[in-house]
C-alpha cells in the first residue's frame, strides 16, 4: 500500500502554558492513480494515562466525564459540536461516576474470586515478589495468594485501584493488575504503587531487597485471612489537578462548506497497555481531500494546575481556533526555475531570474500545487540522494510488502 498523505506540523510557544500547534495535510498524488481521501483521523491527540487519568467534556457549561475510559477494542465517538469547543484531562478528581466491577475495564465474567487472601506454600505470607512480571512491565509486582483457587484470566492493565482491609481498614493502592487469579494456584498478580519508581526496572538495576519490602507491605496491608475490596483510588481536589486541554473549537454548521461531507467526530479510548499507557483522543475529519488538495487547522493546547483556571483559559483561544482547505490553484504562487550546476550533481532554484544561482535551466516549477503539475521531492538517504516524484524510491520491497523506510 502506498499512501500520498504529507502531514506537516508547526508549533509556538505562546507563553503562559499556552501552544499552538498547526496541522496541515495535503495529497500529494496524481488525478490518475491517487483516490480521494474521506475520512482522516487528523489532528491526533494523546496524553500519558497514569498521569492524566479522566478525560472530561466541556458540553453546555458543564462537565461530562468519560472515567472509566473506553478499551481500545470499544472506542467511542461524539460529535465534535456537542462541545462548547474543548476537552480537558486532568489527572483525576475526588470520585467516580461508577464503583469498580471486576474485572475494571471489560466484560463482568460470572466466576469472580472472592477477595480473600491466604499464605503462599511454604511460607506464612500471603504476597511474594514477581520478578518475570517487574521485568516485563518495569515496575515492581508481587504475586498474592487468593483462599479460592480459581481462574480468572481478566487483568486491569494501567489501573489505579485500591485494596482496602475490611477488617482493618489498611489500604494498598495499586497500579496494575496483570492477572487477578491463576489456577491452579489461585496467584493474583499486581503492582502496588510503592513499586512505580521514577526510573523503569530492567536485569541490571532489578533490587532483590526492594523487591522484597514491596511484597511485605502487601502482606503487612492484606496479611493471611484478611478479606479486601477493591475500589478505583480516589483524585485529587479540583485545585490539585494538573490539566491538560486540548481547545479543538467546533464545526460552522450554519455555513457547512462544500469540502467538508459531514460534521467533525471525536474518537477515544486509552489502550490499556501497562508499557504504553497512553489514552487517545483523535479527531476524524470527515472530508473530499482529493489529490492536490490541502486540509490545515490550528488549534491550541492549554495546560496548568487547578481544572477551574484551565477551564478558563481553555474558553479563552476557543474562539481562536481556524481551520481552511484548498483546492489546487487556491494558495499563492510563485515560478523559479530548477538550476543544475557544472557539475551535474547539484541543483538550487533561481527566482524571478535573479544571477546569485548560476547554472544552466532544466525545468520551471511552482511553489505551491497548481492544476497540471506534479510534485517533486528532495530525499536523502545515507549518502545517496533523489530528487523527483517518486516519493517511495527507496523504499523497500519485501515480498508483495513495500516499506517506505530502508
Amino acid at each position: 500500500y502506498e499512501s500520498h498523505m504529507i502531514y506537516v506540523m508547526r508549533y509556538r510557544d505562546c507563553g503562559d502554558g499556552v501552544l499552538e500547534i498547526t496541522s496541515v495535510i495535503y495529497n500529494a498524488g496524481n488525478n490518475s492513480t491517487t483516490p480521494t481521501i474521506n475520512r482522516i483521523s487528523f489532528p491526533r491527540f494523546n496524553v500519558h494515562a497514569s498521569r492524566y487519568r479522566e478525560l472530561m467534556f466541556k458540553s453546555e457549561g458543564n462537565f461530562e466525564s468519560s472515567y472509566p475510559n473506553p478499551a481500545i477494542y470499544f472506542p467511542k465517538e461524539r460529535s465534535l459540536n456537542s462541545t462548547d469547543g474543548y476537552t480537558l484531562f486532568s489527572e483525576h478528581r475526588p470520585s467516580h461516576s461508577t464503583p469498580f466491577s471486576p474485572p475494571g475495564f471489560w466484560s463482568n465474567p460470572n466466576n469472580v474470586p472472592e477477595f480473600k487472601f491466604g499464605s503462599l506454600p511454604d511460607s506464612s505470607q500471603s504476597c511474594a515478589p514477581a520478578p518475570y512480571l517487574t521485568l516485563l512491565h518495569k515496575v515492581y509486582h508481587v504475586r498474592c495468594q487468593f483462599v479460592q483457587k480459581i481462574n480468572y484470566p481478566a487483568g486491569c492493565p494501567g489501573c489505579q485501584l485500591t485494596f482496602r482491609n475490611i477488617g482493618t481498614g489498611a489500604e494498598l493502592e495499586v497500579v496494575n493488575v496483570a492477572q487477578w487469579s491463576m489456577a491452579p494456584h489461585g496467584y493474583i498478580y499486581f503492582a502496588p504503587r510503592m513499586g512505580l519508581l521514577d526510573d523503569p526496572v530492567y536485569e541490571n538495576n532489578y533490587d532483590d531487597v526492594f523487591a522484597t519490602r514491596v511484597a511485605l507491605a502487601a502482606t503487612l496491608a492484606l496479611p493471611d485471612g484478611s478479606e479486601f475490596e477493591v475500589s478505583w483510588t480516589n483524585g485529587k481536589a479540583w485545585a490539585d489537578n494538573f490539566v491538560v486541554g486540548m481547545v479543538h473549537g467546533i464545526d460552522d454548521t450554519e455555513r457547512m462548506p462544500q469540502w467538508r461531507e459531514k460534521e467533525t467526530t471525536l474518537q477515544y479510548f486509552d489502550v490499556f497497555d501497562y508499557d504504553r499507557q497512553s489514552l487517545v483522543f483523535n479527531q476524524i475529519q470527515w472530508l473530499s481531500l482529493g489529490p492536490g488538495t490541502s486540509f490545515a487547522k490550528r488549534q491550541y493546547v492549554v495546560t496548568g494546575k487547578g481544572l477551574t483556571e484551565v477551564d478558563a483559559q481553555a474558553q479563552e483561544y476557543a474562539s481562536s481556533v481556524a481551520e481552511d482547505f484548498h483546492y489546487l490553484g487556491d494558495l499563492r504562487d510563485k515560478t523559479f526555475e530548477l538550476v543544475l550546476g557544472s557539475d551535474f550533481t547539484t541543483f538550487g532554484v533561481r527566482f524571478d531570474d535573479k544571477e546569485e544561482c548560476t547554472g544552466t535551466a532544466v525545468c520551471t516549477g511552482h511553489s505551491s500545487p497548481q492544476v497540471g503539475t506534479v510534485p517533486y521531492f528532495v530525499i536523502s538517504c545515507g549518502d545517496k540522494a533523489y530528487f523527483g516524484p517518486d516519493l517511495y524510491h527507496f523504499a523497500s520491497v519485501d515480498g508483495n510488502i513495500q516499506r517506505s523506510y530502508v
